[in-house]
C-alpha cells in the first residue's frame, strides 16, 4: 500500500509497493505528452508502450521491480512484497503456536489491513 516516508514542512513523500499497470502507462503517456519532441527524437519509430515494456523488463532484470501479468500490477519494492507473502509461504507445522494470529498481527502491522 502507502507509507509515509517522511514529512518535511508541510511535505510529505509517499513509497509505494505497487501500481496498477495502467496507472503506470498512464503516467507514462502522460510524460511524453508533456514532452513531444523528446519522444518522437528518442523513441524513433517504437511505440511509446514497447519502450515502457522494454524499460519494465530490464528493471525487472535487475531487481528493481516485479511484473504481475497475470493480475496487471507492476510491483515497485520486490523486497517489502517478499517480506509482505513470507509468512503466507511458511508452510511449516508450528506447535503450540496461532499461526493465524500471528500472520494477522504481521500483516496488520505492515498496514496491510484497514
Amino acid at each position: 500500500e502507502e507509507e509515509v516516508a517522511e514529512e518535511e514542512e508541510g511535505y510529505s513523500e509517499i513509497k509505494r509497493h505497487h501500481a496498477p499497470r495502467a496507472e503506470v502507462v498512464a503516467l507514462w503517456n502522460a510524460a511524453l505528452a508533456q514532452y513531444p519532441a523528446l519522444a518522437r527524437d528518442e523513441l524513433a519509430g517504437t511505440t511509446a508502450e514497447q519502450t515502457l515494456d522494454d524499460a519494465l523488463n530490464y528493471l525487472e532484470g535487475e531487481g528493481a521491480v516485479l511484473q504481475s501479468h497475470m493480475s496487471a500490477i507492476l510491483h515497485l519494492n520486490p523486497p517489502w512484497l517478499a517480506e509482505t507473502v513470507r509468512p503466507l509461504a511458511d508452510h511449516r507445522l508450528r506447535e503450540g503456536e496461532d499461526f493465524i494470529d500471528d500472520l494477522a498481527g504481521a500483516m496488520e502491522a505492515q498496514g496491510l489491513c484497514e
